[in-house]
């Protein structure tokens, strides 16, 4: 576990995998109404507090977000919107033809954002979560291969989307990528 002090008193966790299933959970069951997660949240904050001088004091905001490998929780004291994160941006790709084009091409980034993959009936969603100095430059790329859905929420595509690739998607594509343009060149 990684924690990292932010402006305003905030601050970030990375809990890997193998850290979430230590403490019981999976990010796929993270739920504001779940005891385990719950539970882990106040584990948690006792801990943020004896290490990180996190405030006792004063209502604290807690979200989660999948991040490669595992879970990336954002613990923010108080009502300082300035320091939030800004929220996961969410693209439409209409066909399999455009994963297979953004697949192409995110095989030609050296890194990419954590980032989910939905069906959506016929289409596709990615959510895209914020995070590293690349990001913004990375969805502005990414509108040449998906069309930005402004008006979406992460949540809604989360909730009522069918789950093909959480929190590691971009990195299985463009390795399923790869793999299929080895296997033609063999």
């Amino acid at each position: 576990m990684k924690m990292e002090r932010l402006c305003g008193g905030a601050l970030k966790i990375w809990m890997s995998e193998q850290e979430l299933l230590r403490w019981g959970l999976r990010f796929e069951q993270l739920s504001a109404h779940d005891r385990a997660t719950g539970a882990a949240v106040r584990r948690l904050l006792q801990v943020a507090r004896g290490r990180a001088a996190l405030p006792e004091a004063g209502s604290i905001t807690v979200e989660a977000v999948p991040f490669e490998g595992g879970c990336l929780w954002l613990f923010t004291p108080g009502h300082r919107l300035y320091c939030r994160m800004p929220p996961a941006q969410v693209f439409a790709l209409k066909t399999a033809e455009d994963l297979l084009q953004l697949g192409r091409w995110l095989s030609t980034v050296s890194q990419v954002p954590t980032a989910s993959l939905f069906g959506w009936g016929e289409e596709y969603r990615a959510v895209v979560y914020p995070g590293g100095s690349a990001w913004r430059d990375f969805c502005r790329r990414l509108t040449e291969f998906a069309d930005p859905l402004d008006d979406a929420s992460a949540a809604f595509v989360e909730e009522h989307g069918t789950a093909i690739a959480v929190g590691d998607a971009f990195n299985r594509l463009r390795a399923a990528f790869e793999r299929e343009q080895s296997g033609r060149v063999r």
